[in-house]
């Protein structure tokens, strides 16, 4: 609670530095990292010399000054009874020593902030709070880990101007009793010039050492022109050994499903990829590739897919998207987080200067560069709205006073309407008897794609309606006809008020001081609830039932849906997880179109990216046979002669004909009598003379006979255990 509050307080009046990016709410190392790489970007465009000072504190949390966190907590404004609970807080700790049945004697700890204590993050950061350098070095601090960005023409200019930095560093770490780790902190620089003499930087007279390779924050720079390639090994040696647990889980006749596996993949593997993907994926394609057969790897792990198998088969097969595609994808929805941040934001600064400098042409570019591409590609559009890190509600404020959802707490399900109906007015007529009401809903047309809102007021007998952009969700809808009354209650000054509202959901969001989704419009409401409070206004959100013959809630649905026929909607703002959702949807349809035309050019059996779940088995070997089928890719002789591992294609059996499928299905007499059985059961459903193509992935025919005939195809493979050599 302590926690919650001081960060609450902080945050809202902009107490800590604004380049801490570390355990700070809508704030991450990656956006630490965006900053370095676009400030690097940059300056390479510019054909500057960039030195990079990555300074780590040694033993930070172990080594803060009690004293001086005090002394800085009351100069940013903390004072009274919680600076003297942080007080009390950090001192008259002790510690123990155990070993065995033996303790040692108890020891008072004279520094550093106590390990384990959500608290103590935030206690350094206000030790952190007022490092200051010269302006024309930029600085990005991460908890303890401070990186100095200095870009000149003149390498020497670089190299005074960052020493400078040091020193005011130094200075200040002298006066607050913490150290810089020399051995820990390296010295890079950037530039695509050559560089004659190894730049030379000194911390007490003791040199900083140079590095080509630094792992800042979990990526891997490499100089001096911002490569990748280190990067993408580190990522390819774990990956390997994941990729090997994978393989144990599963064989061509056991273990786990399809789905299973890509599962794993997706929650074990491809994170490790997906880190800061967005900052080194703008690399060139050759290493790419190499990320690239990570991926393959795990496709046709789960496929059971041979190497010679195309990958767009397999992509089709998984619905997984290239990496390529992903790293756009990372970009835009990147781009847009880093637009909604606060004004003062750096990260949020730099991306608007850079969608600015935009030039269609120019080379090299960035993620922010790339992401505009996107944008104009697929045509996506950018939104600059901020969104608060934070709820404007103060953490002492009882937002559970306003909100109240246990009507039908007492009621059962099988209720009846008219019981509820009556429950009702009773609750209308003793608890709200005062009060003024309004009535909101939200409406959502799936078929159309269309959402609406509307709402009621009672005393006056007014509907308001208005049509929402298609992107927005049903719980938006309702938000916004919540806020939209709130708004109506200020604008003519009400003073005693109740929103009734059929959606719980809505209701939960508001008195929830950390919502995940749809931050912006819950923060709206929850500002607008605040503003009401202080000019004394009481205001009630209640929850009611929907479509229980409560005469405003049918008003008011009714009104709701009426305003699905306004052509012009009005403007919301998407949230971010609306954003992530659309943009995943557009990128997958946009690469399934891609795929559909490449694989409309080519011979396999696969000739969309739709699903067939008609065509698999919970046996896995049956399962990875009809893939295998449906790719071309088989172990018959005939492709393995094509591939150039079998001398001749004809069938082991026979020796008349290739061993193609066609050959196995429909021409070998080897298997005469499963055929008859098979061409019996499809003449029940009047399917005379099947090809192959049918037999394998069910054709043109209708659902119920594609299970039909997958069902009888799957019984031949295993009767004739043709499963065994595909």
């Amino acid at each position: 609670m302590i926690t919650y509050r001081i960060t609450w307080w902080l945050e809202t009046n902009d107490k800590l530095d604004k380049d801490q990016t570390g355990f700070r709410p809508g704030k991450s190392t990656i956006d630490a990292l965006q900053i370095i790489n676009l400030i690097i970007t940059k300056a390479l465009k510019e054909k500057k010399f960039i030195l990079v000072a990555c300074l780590v504190l040694e033993k930070a949390f172990d080594s803060a000054n009690h004293e001086a966190i005090i002394k800085k907590a009351a100069k940013i404004g903390i004072i009274g009874n919680p600076l003297k609970w942080i007080n009390n807080f950090l001192t008259n700790r002790t510690f123990q020593i155990s070993i065995g049945a033996h303790k040692s004697s108890k020891e008072k700890i004279l520094k550093g902030v106590p390990q384990g204590s959500p608290l103590s993050p935030v206690l350094f950061n206000i030790l952190m709070s007022d490092l200051e350098i010269p302006e024309n070095t930029k600085k990005v601090i991460y908890a303890d880990d401070i990186t100095l960005i200095s870009e000149n023409h003149d390498l020497m200019k670089a190299i005074t101007d960052i020493e400078q930095a040091i020193k005011h560093i130094k200075e200040w770490t002298n006066i607050w009793d913490l150290k810089i780790n020399i051995k820990k902190s390296k010295l890079m620089c950037f530039t695509n010039k050559r560089i004659r003499n190894i730049p030379k930087v000194k911390i007490d007279n003791e040199e900083l050492e140079f590095s080509s390779n630094h792992n800042i924050l979990g990526l891997n720079f490499n100089s001096p022109k911002l490569k990748w390639g280190k990067q993408i090994q580190n990522i390819k040696l774990t990956t390997l050994n994941r990729l090997s647990i994978m393989k144990k889980l599963t064989s061509l006749s056991w273990g786990m499903s399809r789905e299973n596996l890509l599962k794993f993949y997706k929650i074990y593997i491809k994170p490790k990829i997906d880190y800061g993907l967005m900052i080194y994926g703008n690399t060139n394609n050759t290493e790419l590739k190499k990320l690239e057969s990570i991926q393959n790897e795990a496709l046709r792990i789960a496929t059971g897919c041979f190497k010679s198998t195309p990958i767009i088969a397999l992509q089709a097969i998984t619905k997984m998207l290239p990496l390529k595609q992903n790293i756009k994808e990372q970009e835009y929805i990147q781009m847009q987080k880093n637009l909604q941040k606060q004004n003062n934001s750096p990260l949020k600064q730099l991306t608007i200067k850079m969608i600015k400098t935009y030039e269609p042409n120019s080379t090299p570019k960035n993620m922010i560069h790339s992401a505009i591409e996107t944008c104009k590609e697929l045509k996506l559009y950018i939104t600059t709205k901020v969104i608060p890190n934070i709820t404007p509600l103060p953490p002492w404020f009882d937002i559970l006073q306003i909100t109240e959802t246990h009507f039908m707490d007492n009621l059962s399900k099988e209720t009846t309407k008219e019981i509820i109906s009556k429950q009702f007015l009773m609750l209308e007529k003793s608890k709200y008897k005062n009060h003024q009401k309004i009535f909101t809903d939200g409406s959502m047309l799936k078929e159309k794609n269309s959402t609406s809102a509307a709402i009621y007021i009672a005393e006056k007998n007014i509907t308001t309606i208005w049509k929402l952009p298609n992107h927005t969700q049903i719980i938006e809808a309702e938000l916004f006809a919540i806020r939209q009354g709130l708004k109506y209650i200020i604008e003519n000054k009400l003073t005693k008020t109740v929103i009734l509202t059929d959606s719980k959901s809505a209701i939960q969001l508001i008195a929830n001081p950390k919502p995940k989704k749809y931050k912006g419009i819950t923060f709206d409401i929850q500002n607008l609830i605040l503003t009401l409070t202080k000019h004394k206004s009481i205001i009630k959100i209640q929850h009611i039932p929907a479509h229980k013959n409560i005469k405003g809630n049918e008003i008011v649905d009714l009104a709701a849906k009426k305003a699905h026929n306004i052509t012009s909607p009005s403007n919301l703002i998407k949230d971010i997880s609306n954003i992530k959702k659309e943009t995943k949807l557009i990128f997958q349809n946009n690469w399934e179109k891609q795929l559909n035309r490449i694989l409309s050019t080519k011979n396999y059996y696969i000739k969309n990216s739709n699903s067939q779940p008609w065509t698999r088995s919970k046996n896995r070997k049956i399962d990875i046979c009809l893939t295998r089928l449906k790719t071309k890719h088989t172990k018959l002789k005939q492709h393995l002669n094509r591939i150039k591992i079998e001398t001749d294609p004809f069938c082991r059996w026979c020796n008349i004909q290739e061993e193609s499928d066609e050959h196995l299905f429909l021409h070998c007499p080897r298997f005469n009598s499963n055929r008859v059985k098979l061409l019996e059961a499809l003449k029940k459903i009047k399917i005379i003379n099947p090809t192959v193509e049918l037999l394998i992935t069910g054709g043109n025919q209708p659902t119920t006979k594609k299970y039909y005939i997958l069902r009888h195809t799957k019984i031949f493979l295993q009767r004739t255990k043709i499963m065994n050599i595909t």
